[in-house]
């Protein structure tokens, strides 16, 4: 691996709920259904994209 690549990941959780802090670790709360949390996340490049849709 590139540990120098690494610095460059940018790490973005959404929820709806509160999330306990994670170091290095941008945390929305909101809803990713919405379009103004969708036009939010287009406005940023990711390399990777994970949610958990269930309640």
């Amino acid at each position: 691996g590139n540990a120098d690549h690494a610095t460059d990941v940018k790490i973005v959780a959404v929820d709806l709920q509160a999330m306990a802090p994670l170091p290095g670790v941008t945390q929305i709360q909101g809803d990713i259904t919405k379009k103004n949390m969708c036009k939010y996340l287009q406005s940023e490049k990711y390399e990777f994209c994970e949610f958990d849709p269930l309640p």
